[in-house]
């Protein structure tokens, strides 16, 4: 994912991404998000959601240490995996429905596609961007 967008993810959560900011304190997502930037819009309202529950929790009192918080985004097999430590039920259900969805996202733009093997590998790609060398 481009850098613009990776840091626009942190910033809008910070609370699940605590582990994710650059430094020497940085234990998690050492490689940065691993998928290309047609999934951001999705990644976001995704880690939005998981955000404002974390949020609600940390209100409740909840120390930070048990909050939620994400350790990997990546794509594999042509889906996404989103990877987080202190999740719960309805954490998880919210990751488990966009996982589903990214099988029909065009991991480029964005825009519906369908997962393919391209260059010997699995990924999910719109009619346009089939093409083993167009990515990001």
């Amino acid at each position: 994912m481009r850098n613009d967008l990776s840091e626009r993810l942190m910033m809008r959560c910070p609370i699940i991404y605590r582990g994710a900011i650059p430094g020497p304190n940085r234990i998690v997502m050492h490689f940065g998000f691993e998928c290309s930037s047609g999934w951001f819009e999705m990644v976001l309202l995704l880690s939005e959601a998981i955000e404002r529950i974390a949020a609600r929790l940390k209100n409740e009192g909840v120390e930070e240490s048990r909050l939620p918080m994400v350790c990997q985004v990546k794509q594999k097999f042509g889906g996404l995996r989103y990877y987080m430590e202190n999740g719960n039920e309805e954490i998880y259900a919210l990751i488990q429905e966009a996982q589903a969805k990214s099988f029909h996202i065009c991991e480029i733009c964005g825009a519906y596609g369908e997962r393919l093997i391209i260059g010997g590998f699995y990924t999910t790609r719109c009619n346009e961007h089939t093409r083993p060398d167009l990515g990001d």
